[in-house]
């Protein structure tokens, strides 16, 4: 017979769908007035997103423009522009995912090191101190692709997991080089 505590932390079995849903609160409402006016933050995208408008008007990239930066970044925004048409919430939407997919891996590479709360509270301090919003978006989604890769290898090192890592790992450097 053990003395039961009187609060016990309420953390589900996985955090993980919980995470997401206090990870994208927290970015949306940092991101975005409500209902869904997005703020701007003066970074390095507005180059990328004058570069990705620039190839949606059918120029081409190192050509009629030069970029020191691997075109990765703006790719993503021009696959966005012809998906979605030039919104001016769109940057904010794709940071939004960006920093979400962030949390979410950093959540998970933890989880294999750490327990599940432990691995949580990484996640949620990723996500209030390490996602900030002053830099360009291709060092974060390098960062993304590097991370994703070594979570593709944490479990095993089978071929199709460095397979995975590879691919992941040249994604990173189509987003920024020195990764």
């Amino acid at each position: 017979c053990g003395i039961i505590p009187l609060v016990e932390p309420m953390i589900p079995r996985t955090a993980a769908p919980w995470l997401t849903l206090i990870s994208f609160s927290f970015l949306y409402l940092t991101l975005f007035i409500l209902p869904s006016t997005p703020t701007w933050f003066a970074s390095d995208r507005q180059f990328n997103l004058l570069n990705a408008k620039r190839l949606l008007d059918g120029q081409v990239m190192y050509l009629d423009f030069f970029d020191y930066w691997p075109p990765g970044t703006e790719v993503v925004y021009l696959a966005f522009f012809k998906t979605l048409g030039l919104r001016a919430w769109l940057p904010n939407v794709i940071l939004l995912l960006e920093k979400l997919g962030l949390t979410l891996v950093t959540f998970a590479l933890a989880k294999r090191v750490l327990e599940e709360r432990a691995a949580l509270l990484a996640g949620l301090l990723f996500l209030t101190v390490g996602a900030r919003f002053d830099n360009g978006d291709f060092h974060w989604l390098s960062i993304l692709a590097a991370l994703a890769a070594a979570w593709a290898l944490i479990e095993a090192l089978t071929p199709r997991r460095l397979i995975l890592a590879g691919a992941l790992c040249g994604l990173s450097a189509f987003f920024m080089h020195p990764r």
